[in-house]
């Protein structure tokens, strides 16, 4: 987001960044740990939620670590879950669909990925209690015979990057959980699936045309 002061502000593993683009145009120096930037960092994402007409918060991020290339690989099951529960569960929209649906049990949430429909890039958690009361913050990854399970411990940095991290994909460390600041979703986001596709029908027949969908 490009700020008042004509300066870049954005958020990255649920730290602000901020970069004087006139006396740093290559955007090496972060000011956003400077103590006089504090300031207007509190009011950044308040214009964020303003811009986009949603409520900006901190969330819980679960990622995969290798930038995408492993999660259509990947089948089984993904549990995280928290002492004092998940609130909600969402994911960015994808017009490529076969994403995997994102559900709550027990105040926990669950997604279960097969060969047809692959782990979300990217699932934004809000827990039912603070985002900053990480202890306890459990993931499980379970796929075929072998299961992994990481939990953050007591006294641990609601701020670290990441959190915890679990399971395995290719011989590589598959799924991250970590702090993050973003929008909450609009009432309409994640909707069935064969209506996002609708949503998006021309991307989705260009994505057809070059295979990626059937």
């Amino acid at each position: 987001m490009l700020t008042p002061e004509g300066n870049k502000w954005w958020t990255a593993g649920g730290a602000q960044v901020l970069y004087d683009l006139d006396a740093d145009p290559g955007e090496t120096e972060d000011l956003a740990p400077a103590a006089a930037a504090v300031e207007a960092l509190s009011a950044y994402p308040t214009m964020l939620e303003e811009s986009l007409g949603q409520e900006v918060r901190p969330v819980w991020r679960i990622s995969e670590r290798g930038r995408g290339q492993l999660l259509r690989g990947f089948t089984g099951r993904i549990e995280l879950a928290h002492p004092d529960g998940i609130a909600q569960a969402w994911h960015p929209s994808s017009a490529m669909g076969g994403v995997a649906a994102l559900r709550i049990e027990d105040g926990a949430l669950v997604v279960e990925a097969e060969r047809s429909k692959h782990v979300p890039r990217e699932i934004f958690v809000l827990p039912a209690g603070e985002v900053t009361d990480v202890a306890g913050l459990t993931l499980v990854v379970t796929s075929g015979q072998q299961r992994w399970e990481a939990t953050v411990a007591p006294g641990a940095d609601a701020e670290s990057q990441p959190l915890i991290r679990a399971g395995k994909c290719k011989g590589k460390a598959a799924f991250t959980v970590g702090p993050h600041l973003g929008p909450l979703p609009r009432a309409d986001e994640n909707d069935d699936e064969d209506e996002q596709l609708a949503a998006h029908e021309d991307l989705s027949e260009q994505l057809r045309a070059l295979g990626y969908l059937d």
